[in-house]
């Protein structure tokens, strides 16, 4: 799996899951459900994609990208920090 097929599948997961919550909440939630995707269920799929599909990441240069790489755990610190600081809605 190329990284933009992964970027690309991984958007239309969190694309689905912003209408889906949306529609509970009866209102566009935007960003707040893409964090919530995001905090809640990236490092899931992530998982999903590598281990259960057994698939590969490959950069453009065809390198193979490294399972930190791709699972975003150090970037769930950042986001959850970005996200304490926003205004609520």
């Amino acid at each position: 799996m190329t990284l933009h097929e992964f970027i690309a599948l991984q958007m239309r997961e969190i694309d689905r899951h912003k209408w889906i919550e949306s529609q509970k909440a009866g209102r566009d939630l935007g960003e707040d459900a893409v964090f919530d995707w995001v905090l809640n269920y990236a490092e899931d799929f992530r998982r999903y994609i590598l281990e259960v599909l057994g698939e590969q990441v490959v950069y453009p240069n065809g390198k193979v990208a490294p399972p930190m790489d791709i699972t975003g755990n150090y970037h769930l610190r950042d986001l959850a920090f970005v996200q304490s600081k926003r205004c609520t809605r």
